[in-house]
């Protein structure tokens, strides 16, 4: 895009493309010439599509206006600039990092149901298959919620975050309204009855917790001969304030739970066509 080359429209267009480079929507190799960061599409798409419009300087555009009567609008304009982006993620999406992973989740499932017809290797399985079974089940689970709310253009962002990459969560999935829902799985296999209400939170999943609030949940996912169970937690911290959860230090937290925490839901299965 080409702007008029002359003193203030240059600074500011300048100081814009400079405020995009902080909020990491530009990329610039030179300082001259910008480029979308696509890394943050997802916010990007947002500003795009956004009917947004300060309205106020629109009865004196192309207008010869004496300085003092612009100027009555210049509080309006700080005040709009400066408003809260409260539907804008700024924080970069992991999954721009995250490779394919279609085939993972699908061989995973497979495995998942062998188990299911050989109960008995339940006793036998390690932490990372029982792991790689819950958050298999999660994804399957994810993909359906949103498939059934009629948003199917949200299931493909539905993925397994590698632990490598240390988040604080194992599933990133989406709200009906496209925004991120960060899913803790903790999964538990046996061929006996357990107990159901504790789990354990690392010191990166709790932080995590903290950082996210709303947007972060725990799924307590229970798997026994006899039924697979699927708890929700929405917001542990803010449980943990209202007396809805108990806590103990323990390299982490370990987290005590009754039903009035959360709610139990139909663990769904994914259903491509």
């Amino acid at each position: 895009m080409e702007y008029e080359a002359v003193g203030d429209v240059i600074r500011y267009a300048g100081d814009i493309l400079d405020y995009m480079q902080i909020a990491n929507l530009l990329t610039s190799y030179n300082g001259k010439e910008f480029y979308l960061n696509h890394k943050e599409n997802e916010t990007l798409y947002l500003f795009d599509g956004s009917k947004s419009w300060f309205s106020a300087y629109d009865s004196i555009l192309g207008k010869e206006m004496p300085f003092d009567v612009i100027n009555r609008y210049r509080c309006q304009w700080f005040k709009y600039v400066n408003t809260e982006e409260k539907d804008v993620d700024f924080s970069t999406d992991i999954l721009a990092f995250v490779d394919n992973q279609e085939n993972i989740s699908e061989e995973t499932h497979k495995r998942f149901k062998d188990y299911l017809d050989h109960l008995s290797s339940f006793e036998n399985l390690k932490t990372k298959d029982i792991g790689d079974i819950g958050e298999s089940l999660v994804i399957s689970h994810e993909k359906q919620r949103l498939k059934l709310a009629g948003r199917d253009d949200l299931v493909h962002l539905v993925k397994f975050v590698p632990t490598d990459f240390a988040v604080g969560y194992d599933v990133s999935s989406r709200e009906y309204d496209a925004s991120l829902r960060n899913i803790e799985v903790k999964t538990t296999v046996s061929s006996k009855p357990i107990v159901f209400s504790k789990i354990h939170m690392s010191p990166n999943e709790w932080q995590a917790a903290k950082s996210y609030l709303s947007r972060y949940y725990v799924y307590r996912l229970m798997i026994s001969k006899y039924e697979i169970k699927l708890f929700i937690m929405n917001n542990p911290v803010q449980l943990y304030k209202d007396d809805k959860i108990d806590i103990s230090p323990n390299n982490g937290v370990d987290v005590t739970f009754s039903e009035t925490a959360g709610r139990y839901e139909e663990l769904l299965e994914w259903e491509a066509s």
